[in-house]
């Protein structure tokens, strides 16, 4: 296991000092664009290290590449992708097999946050707030994020969360909760509040054959809006009584992978595709991430919210007051999935 140390520790402690309140846009993006790419660069070489073991190597960032994006404006952001030619697509989605936001402990645990011991720091607890919902906010999208919020009291329950999250990486089966509610129209990002980020996407879920008849396997073609580019999913889901619990992996793939297992298509099943919203959503200490998923299946039109956990809480899976429900259909077989996509 490779642990890459915070571009941002290691910039202040080496004698450098940033007063943002000096920054103009041009500055600012120096700045910003300059910390991206050093983290880009720090990344590759790890990776190089890694590349010749040999043994497999677990590379841990303290800190993505977009994270750098919750401490300028949109402005300064869009500059940055305009002369560089970036994408979100190639910084945040295809970087990272695995995102684990942490969130702030001045969001819900407010009486364990300090300062001290992180030279970098320097925000109130507000400012803390402030920019943990901005890193939210750009990394709303990733294929494989998991919020893990201060709902459980503890660091160490935070601690037990994370491993679990990194154990699903690595092949080591875990829990996963979820819960999916019909609602009564099909909603469009218009119709949800100004204040809640949204990120869009296209998921074509295709189903493969697999002899474990407790076992689940398919692939995603994910087309993320104003991306000419794709990215490509494989998930493997055990089976549960319970079908709000879950245990799976989840991987990301190439291109070719991914055709190469389209030849495996389970011969049972047609392609699904899925208009997706997804946001993440607060109540009191409870961070959810959600997913509108508007679906058509021999011709009936529908529209399912999923509320995603790693915590088995169902006093957490709530609906946001600005959508309506219909029904929780969790345990309802014609709203799974792979249902929809059996042939009739």
């Amino acid at each position: 296991v490779y642990c890459i140390p915070e571009l941002a520790t290691m910039t202040f402690s080496s004698g450098v000092t940033i007063i943002p309140e000096e920054f103009t846009p041009q500055t600012h993006k120096t700045f910003i664009q300059g910390m991206v790419q050093a983290q880009m660069d720090l990344e590759k070489y790890y990776e190089s290290i890694a590349s010749i073991q040999s043994r497999p190597v677990l590379l841990i960032v303290d800190r993505g590449a977009v994270d750098n994006f919750a401490y300028c404006s949109a402005e300064v952001k869009a500059n940055i992708l305009e002369s560089t030619g970036w994408n979100m697509n190639y910084l945040r989605n295809e970087r990272y097999d695995l995102v684990i936001h942490l969130v702030t402990a001045a969001f819900g645990a407010e009486e364990f946050y300090t300062l001290e011991g992180n030279a970098a720091r320097s925000e109130s607890k507000d400012q803390a707030v402030a920019v943990d919902n901005n890193l939210r906010k750009e990394w709303l999208g990733h294929p494989n994020y998991h919020i893990i919020d201060n709902s459980a009291h503890g660091f160490a329950p935070k601690i037990e969360r994370v491993t679990s999250a990194v154990s699903s990486l690595v092949n080591v089966p875990v829990n996963e909760f979820v819960n999916k509610f019909l609602l009564k129209k099909n909603y469009t990002v218009d119709e949800l509040p100004a204040d809640v980020k949204c990120e869009t996407f296209r998921d074509q879920i295709t189903y493969l054959v697999n002899n474990d008849k407790e076992t689940k396997t398919w692939i995603v073609k994910r087309k993320y809006k104003g991306s000419p580019f794709p990215i490509y999913i494989s998930v493997n889901r055990k089976l549960s009584t319970n079908p709000t619990h879950r245990i799976e992996t989840r991987k990301l793939l190439t291109e070719k992978v991914y055709y190469d297992y389209l030849g495996q298509m389970d011969p049972k099943t047609s392609t699904i595709t899925k208009k997706i919203i997804a946001f993440y959503y607060a109540k009191e200490t409870n961070i959810l991430y959600y997913f509108i998923e508007n679906v058509e299946v021999n011709g009936r039109k529908l529209c399912i919210l999923r509320a995603f956990a790693d915590t088995e809480s169902g006093d957490e899976m709530f609906v946001p007051e600005f959508l309506e429900a219909e029904k929780d259909v969790t345990n309802i077989q014609e709203y799974h999935t792979y249902v929809m996509a059996k042939k009739l």
